[in-house]
């Protein structure tokens, strides 16, 4: 599995730190892996499925087959080989005083994602009618609530007690 990890980082030409940033793993983490110091948990290969979704997850958890679908495979190359080509030059460590970079560029949202967007606010109100008969059904019960608690996704909750 660590050699399948290699192979995706050289296919995808990213270097360890990178690589660890796209997945949203610590660094260390990454490291302790390719270094087989510990073996890959379940949810890193989660991550790396999800972050990189033209990756055959039957070729990443078990090495069966090819990395990608020959499609994919040649569109990605293609795509890969563009990238270098119009890749500006950035500095090799940004972080230092006075680094700067090009300026990113504004994009004008598109059709699709304007629709997706519609249709994510459509289940939004789908969610808030189910929530509003939800709340209905709690408050017909004769029981009486004596908290509630929302937990949200930055591990963070809120702890809400009826007056």
């Amino acid at each position: 599995m660590i050699d399948r990890i290699r192979q995706l980082m050289e296919y995808k030409g990213l270097s360890s730190s990178q690589f660890a940033d796209s997945i949203e793993i610590p660094r260390a983490v990454l490291s302790h892996i390719l270094s087989e110091r510990n073996k890959p948990s379940l949810d890193v290969m989660v991550k790396i499925a999800a972050a990189f979704r033209d990756i055959r997850m039957a070729w990443l958890f078990m090495g069966e087959g090819s990395m990608v679908e020959a499609a994919k495979e040649s569109t990605a190359q293609a795509a890969t080989a563009a990238e270098e080509v119009t890749k500006p030059e950035t500095p090799s460590e940004p972080w230092q005083e006075g680094a700067t970079g090009p300026a990113p560029e504004r994009t004008q949202p598109s059709p699709e994602n304007a629709q997706a967007k519609a249709a994510a606010d459509t289940g939004n109100v789908i969610n808030k009618e189910t929530n509003a008969s939800f709340l209905q059904a709690i408050l017909a019960n004769p029981k009486s609530i004596e908290q509630v608690m929302i937990f949200y996704t930055d591990r963070t909750f809120a702890v809400y007690k009826p007056g």
